[in-house]
């Protein structure tokens, strides 16, 4: 596997499969290098040592330095992981993420170049280590060989968005003795992003025309918000009393 150098490491003959095996071996082996460092195929490796059979020679290519011998094999690119990093929040309504992805595999003498980015796969509130978070970016690797020394890989991380405080209050209201007035407003504090509540479901004691002045102020009890474009499961939600009068 590529691993920034180009040091080989040639262990022995290989097998005759087509005949019986001679009794032979390689002597020590030193100085083996491929020919560059780089990912490839059956690529040229040169190495030296020793070997000395009165029945058998061993032979390098033209040229090649007394004692030196040449074999070939590949060099694999080797995996390179973009690792997106763990992240907790509180919902904002967006995707946004503050970790800072990290890279894995890279090799002595190569570089990473570009800013690398990460941001949770979904916006919404989703459970304690549900969210997923993406790493991204427009990144290169300078490795001598146009980044083909690697195979890259790009790595999810768990993350939590946990749900932004929501207070829904009912806004007070006042009557006269015999009306039955409709309980329609709330305030809604705390949304983000724009986001809005389209009902709240509003209940009173004294919103009917026989509630008498005696016992008012009644409570306005708001509950069960809904519609509009924010989603519930986002928020938690406290809902505030407002009075009737």
């Amino acid at each position: 596997v590529y691993d920034g150098t180009a040091t080989a490491t040639v262990s022995g003959l290989m097998p005759d499969v087509t005949a019986v095996q001679p009794p032979v071996a390689l002597g020590p082996v030193s100085l083996a290098n491929f020919d560059t460092r780089h990912a490839g195929t059956d690529k040229a490796i040169t190495y030296a040592s020793t070997f000395s059979d009165a029945t058998y020679d061993l032979f390098a290519t033209a040229a090649a330095p007394v004692g030196t011998y040449q074999a070939r094999a590949d060099i694999t690119p080797r995996p390179l992981a973009v690792n997106a990093v763990t992240d907790a929040r509180t919902y904002n309504g967006t995707t946004s993420s503050v970790g800072a992805p990290t890279v894995t595999g890279l090799q002595t003498g190569d570089t990473l170049n570009g800013a690398l980015t990460q941001a949770f796969a979904s916006k919404d509130v989703l459970g304690v280590g549900a969210s997923t978070l993406v790493a991204s970016g427009s990144y290169s690797v300078s490795d001598g060989n146009g980044g083909n020394n690697y195979s890259v890989s790009v790595l999810t991380a768990p993350g939590t968005v946990s749900p932004a405080p929501l207070a829904i209050t009912a806004q007070n209201v006042s009557k006269v003795y015999g009306q039955a007035p409709a309980l329609t407003g709330f305030d809604a504090s705390a949304l983000v992003n724009g986001e809005t509540v389209g009902s709240v479901t509003l209940t009173s004691a004294g919103q009917a025309a026989t509630a008498g002045v005696v016992g008012s102020p009644y409570a306005i009890v708001p509950s069960n918000a809904t519609g509009g474009s924010f989603t519930p499961s986002n928020y938690s939600i406290s809902y505030v009393n407002g009075a009737l009068t």
